[in-house]
């Protein structure tokens, strides 16, 4: 996590811009103990000093830490932003940045770089709506975009449908691409036992990739009503969403 707590004070602090000399650290989401951990070679973040349970850092990757440092930074320069915060802790969820945009658009900010299962994307979409906060899920580039087909996952293929079909990909600098993923069909040959027919792949799609855009600009807040789509399940929320 890039955040804690000084012990002594309560003051957050942010791990690449704090020094050790100001522990000891806690974490703000169990109040135990955490060491801020910095070299070289990672990204400064702070790490609980005993085994725990606490979701504060669970699935805090590398890659995660750096993508959210990367946007935070970015989002400290746009005029357009206020109120933005890392880790902001909210009564049943803590998003990995949020913040307000002109006055009036609040946002949080998910970044995913390992696999969710469906539930928890369900139950923290729906939190996050449930505060009018617009949500916008961030996956890491991948591989296969640029292929005619390409095998995608379930969290993939929700966050697809939640998104009135997009999924956005991380680029740098703030900046996103929503993919559209399309059906894809095999032929079932006629035969004399039957057959003749298109069948939709399960986990294949092709893969059709938009331009840039800016997670700030270029984006707007839309609501979404509870509804079944396929064999999903998708509550009533806000999300924050660009057009194609």
């Amino acid at each position: 996590m890039l955040t804690a707590l000084i012990e002594s004070t309560e003051e957050k602090v942010i791990a690449p811009y704090t020094s050790k000399d100001l522990k000891p650290f806690i974490c703000q989401v169990c109040r135990e103990r955490v060491i801020l951990k910095k070299g070289s070679l990672v990204v400064h973040h702070f790490a609980h000093e005993a085994k725990t349970n606490c979701h504060a850092s669970a699935g805090m990757s590398i890659k995660h830490l750096s993508t959210q440092l990367e946007i935070f930074e970015h989002l400290q320069k746009d005029s357009r932003v206020d109120k933005l915060e890392l880790e902001r802790v909210l009564d049943g969820c803590r998003p990995d940045i949020s913040f307000r945009v002109d006055h009036k658009h609040y946002v949080a900010v998910e970044v995913q770089i390992s696999n969710l299962s469906v539930d928890d994307l369900f139950r923290r979409t729906e939190q996050y709506g449930r505060k009018g906060i617009a949500v916008i899920w961030i996956l890491p580039m991948r591989d296969g975009l640029s292929f005619p087909e390409v095998r995608v996952t379930a969290m993939e293929k929700w966050l697809t449908e939640l998104a009135f079909g997009h999924a956005f990909y991380y680029q740098s600098a703030a900046r996103v691409v929503p993919v559209q993923f399309k059906q894809v069909y095999s032929e079932v040959p006629l035969t004399s036992f039957g057959g003749g027919y298109r069948r939709a792949l399960k986990d294949y799609r092709s893969p059709v990739v938009g331009i840039s855009k800016d997670l700030v600009g270029d984006f707007f807040t839309k609501p979404r009503k509870e509804a079944f789509m396929r064999q999903f399940r998708f509550p009533n929320c806000s999300l924050w969403v660009c057009d194609s």
